[in-house]
């Protein structure tokens, strides 16, 4: 789960904090939980999100990020 966790934060900008509550919430839930959520996220982040928000979420602009 780290890995995607990091490829998603990289992707979204994910805070510290957001990925450290992401990481304790998972650890709570059981092995099938987990597999299914891997799985929707396996599913997400293969799908091309950045064409549908005009451009890169990664932009060297000072504006928020996408998700904090």
């Amino acid at each position: 789960m780290t890995m995607v966790l990091d490829d998603m934060s990289a992707e979204f900008n994910f805070s510290s904090r957001l990925k450290s509550e992401i990481t304790k919430t998972f650890s709570k839930l059981d092995s099938m939980q987990q597999r299914e959520i891997k799985a929707a996220i396996n599913g997400i982040m293969s799908y091309p999100l950045k064409p549908m928000f005009g451009g890169s979420l990664n932009s060297a602009s000072k504006e928020k990020p996408f998700i904090e």
